[in-house]
């Protein structure tokens, strides 16, 4: 949990070297709208990214040894507080490195 709080605050205040340590090396994303997204690409975009909000919500957490699978929903909001979209995700992570490491991400648009 603390790794997708850490993923989210990395994003929102555009901290491109803490996102790079949660973002694995071969990292992939499926974003909501069926797009594949590597971890070069997500990182060059940081920058550029909206000042949308985030908040994730019924988030559970599954260990099995070293890996973790992370399934919620992430409410984006635009920064007026208006609702942009809700996705449901899940998120597969693995311990290196003294940390926890996102290896691959999906999103699933919710309407």
């Amino acid at each position: 949990m603390a790794a997708e709080n850490a993923w989210v605050h990395a994003l929102t205040t555009k901290d491109a070297k803490m996102l790079s340590c949660i973002l694995a090396p071969g990292f992939m994303d499926v974003a909501w709208n069926g797009d594949l997204h590597s971890r070069s690409e997500i990182l060059a975009a940081l920058p550029k990214r909206p000042a949308n909000g985030i908040k994730l919500s019924n988030l559970k957490v599954e260990l099995t040894g070293d890996r973790a699978i992370a399934r919620g929903v992430n409410t984006a909001t635009k920064p007026d507080g208006g609702l942009l979209g809700r996705v449901k995700f899940e998120d597969i992570f693995q311990y290196r490195d003294g940390m926890w490491r996102a290896l691959t991400a999906q999103e699933t648009l919710l309407r």
